[in-house]
């Protein structure tokens, strides 16, 4: 399905807020998409019920996630029916302009967007710097509890895997020289605890106002090829806007989130770039694969994965998730 040039990838709260203003019948409903994860205890809905974009809904990436009963991975795509489910649920419509924000800034969106795009949805923005920077902006917030919305008759899809690497294609030796994969974690993980041979690092914070937390605004557009050149290079760069490179671009992190703010800035430059949905959690989560160790300047190999993660504190199974009043979607067949 062809993508929808009318509608921005990324909006500023200002841009948001004419769009809600200026709503009527005879266009496409705009709806703010709550796509927030925080670390536990934290609650994502509770927050959500604290303050959010007026008319937002919300969508649990943690709790709607698909489960992996061999690796426990924490955050996959929802199935399809489970994501179909929540659209209904939710009283999304297959027509409908979602626009993805968190409570952070720029943590999540991009993963809501990238996962609306799995599923085929066209019109998907995201809201640059989040809730931040709506209330910073001078815009009200809701409050409290709220009535579910009607259901909508969002029909049932199956996922483009075109826009998903799988663990194969990250790890087979015979494609290393038709793929590049790029690391978004902090280069410090990249460094010490360890990364996909052969993959390139750039940490998705490179694209933002400041460290997080303090400024999770996405930069300028026009810095985002400079930004990118300078890791891999202005040739690099040119052979995968090339439409008829066989480079296949591969954008992984630590749980497949900040993969996606990379997934988003590449699409801009027309480089299709799959997200790797494990990530360096299902990478490691498998004994025995190879890892590279140290700083893009010295790199050297490290032992092969033990089948542990890095972050056990964060491997929570969802039906050992307190009970925050998040609403429970039913996983639909058809």
């Amino acid at each position: 399905m062809a993508a929808n040039t009318s509608v921005p990838k990324l909006i500023s709260p200002q841009e948001l807020h004419q769009l809600l203003q200026g709503q009527d019948a005879s266009r496409p409903r705009v709806i703010p998409l709550d796509v927030s994860l925080v670390y536990p205890p934290a609650s994502e809905y509770t927050q959500h019920l604290d303050g959010r974009i007026p008319g937002a809904r919300f969508f649990s990436m943690k709790r709607y996630a698909a489960e992996d009963p061999e690796l426990k991975t924490v955050i996959m795509l929802p199935t399809t029916g489970k994501f179909v489910g929540s659209m209904r649920y939710l009283g999304i419509r297959r027509d409908d302009h979602i626009v993805c924000y968190d409570v952070m800034g720029f943590w999540t969106p991009a993963r809501g967007a990238w996962m609306l795009k799995v599923f085929g949805h066209e019109k998907v923005s995201v809201l640059n710097g989040g809730l931040p920077a709506w209330r910073a902006a001078g815009y009200s917030v809701e409050t409290g509890s709220y009535s579910a919305t009607e259901p909508s008759d969002y029909p049932f899809v199956q996922p483009n895997k075109e826009l998903i690497a799988s663990f194969e294609s990250v790890a087979s030796e015979a494609g290393i020289k038709e793929r590049v994969i790029i690391d978004t974690r902090p280069v410090e993980e990249y460094a010490d605890i360890g990364h996909i041979p052969k993959s390139i690092s750039l940490p998705f914070t490179n694209f933002l106002a400041g460290p997080p937390p303090n400024d999770m605004r996405v930069l300028p557009e026009e810095t985002w090829k400079g930004i990118i050149a300078k890791v891999i290079g202005d040739d690099l760069l040119n052979e995968l806007q090339n439409k008829s490179s066989e480079l296949q671009v591969i954008s992984t992190c630590g749980w497949g989130v900040t993969a996606c703010t990379v997934w988003l800035i590449l699409g801009s430059f027309g480089v299709n770039a799959r997200v790797y949905d494990e990530s360096w959690e299902g990478y490691e989560m498998r004994a025995g694969n190879p890892v590279e160790k140290g700083s893009p300047d010295a790199l050297h190999p490290g032992a092969p994965t033990k089948g542990v993660t890095s972050f056990p504190e964060l491997q929570i199974p969802l039906d050992s998730l307190p009970d925050d009043g998040t609403p429970k979607i039913d996983e639909v067949t058809s």
